[in-house]
């Protein structure tokens, strides 16, 4: 109403002083000193109502920049405080679940009395979790559910209970709604890997493992690397069979198949089909100056009809590195199985005679059993148990 009442205001100074000025143009002067300025009125108006409008916008400005700043300030606070909360949301959480048997005994029977706060329902949802009853455990946690720090960390229990039941169809509803990165990542690594292989396939799991590698050592990611790939290819043996596992594996993409892990996993489930042949034929083509340490785990249980390319590798690796224990290991296990029982004895005991692994005891005093002697396999049993 009031802006309604200014413009008929200044329609009407228009419609009379419009005509007045277009007849009697008038001029107006300003003297300062020994400067004088003169212009027609209708030029001062226009200049008058040009400063007033730039003294507008300049106030306007203003206002608008110490509001921008008010509210940064309170963004910034909130933020804090946002992580604050999640970061203990987060603490609490873990120690819980951590540790939730030492608190089980104390809660089960109270389990009804925890605080009606989002904290207490979801230590309430834990240990209903624990006791399979999950459909009251999911009703529980089910209000909380969100993008905000307790709705995350409810989607965080109800992935990890999803996860080690095998709920898949489950876990896989979670697991979206899980952000990429939350308070309790550190500890749920293992979960969101497996959720992911097992909902979403092998790239997808590879790719989290990627996200997630900060929160690994350079074994850690070995290891998941291989059991990501191992797992892929296993599957499909265990639905179509070992030719068709091939197939697959000759399907992935070139880095795959040149990826020291993925080959080591492939080289594992060759062995566990019964195609040592074939493991052994992949370990021989592999290149790299090290090539043979991602192998070692499956070199004990390997048993090619003809051992001796193998062999011959492990033995010149032993010459660049004699004092490698654990290549002596592999070394000495592949002998055993491959029928090479001197060799394998005398690796032993040179790797036996200071502070020797149990595996390594275990078959030196079981190739002393084979040989009939029985007091240097009892003496070798008896370190085993020291």
């Amino acid at each position: 109403m009031r802006q309604l009442i200014i413009i008929c205001v200044v329609v009407a100074l228009g419609l009379i002083l419009g005509p007045i000025l277009w007849t009697h143009s008038g001029y107006v002067l300003f003297a300062i000193g020994q400067y004088t300025v003169e212009m027609t009125l209708v030029s001062f108006i226009v200049v008058l109502i040009a400063v007033l409008a730039s003294l507008s916008l300049l106030f306007r400005l203003k206002k608008v920049s110490v509001s921008a700043i008010h509210h940064s300030g309170n963004w910034l606070k909130q933020r804090k405080q946002v992580k604050a909360q999640s970061a203990m949301t987060g603490h609490i959480l873990n120690q819980f679940i951590v540790n939730w048997q030492k608190h089980q005994s104390q809660l089960t029977d109270k389990i009804n009395d925890l605080p009606d706060t989002p904290l207490g329902k979801q230590i309430q949802s834990i240990l209903l979790l624990q006791q399979d009853r999950y459909q009251e455990a999911e009703a529980l946690l089910e209000p909380l559910l969100g993008n905000h720090p307790v709705g995350v960390s409810s989607h965080v229990i109800l992935l990890i209970s999803a996860t080690q039941r095998h709920d898949w169809e489950i876990a896989s509803r979670h697991l979206l709604a899980v952000p990429s990165k939350h308070p309790l990542q550190s500890q749920t690594v293992d979960v969101e890997i497996t959720a992911t292989l097992h909902c979403q396939g092998l790239e997808d799991a590879l790719a989290k493992l990627d996200s997630l590698k900060a929160h690994l050592n350079d074994n850690q990611f070995s290891d998941w690397q291989v059991h990501i790939f191992e797992h892929d290819l296993t599957t499909i043996a265990s639905n179509s069979g070992g030719n068709d596992m091939i197939g697959h594996w000759n399907s992935f993409k070139r880095k795959y198949r040149q990826n020291p892990n993925a080959r080591a996993a492939y080289v594992s489930v060759l062995i566990s089909l019964g195609l040592h042949n074939k493991a052994a034929e992949v370990i021989l083509e592999t290149s790299g100056k090290n090539r043979l340490i991602t192998f070692y785990p499956y070199l004990k249980s390997l048993k090619p009809t003809l051992p001796n390319a193998i062999k011959a590798q492990l033995e010149q690796s032993i010459k660049q590195a004699p004092d490698d224990k654990e290549l002596l290991s592999v070394y000495a296990h592949f002998c055993a199985t491959n029928n090479e029982v001197e060799l394998a004895l005398l690796t032993l005991q040179k790797l036996c005679s200071n502070k020797p692994k149990k595996q390594d005891l275990k078959l030196l005093s079981e190739l002393y059993e084979q040989r009939g002697e029985s007091q240097l396999a009892l003496q070798t049993v008896n370190k085993l148990h020291q």
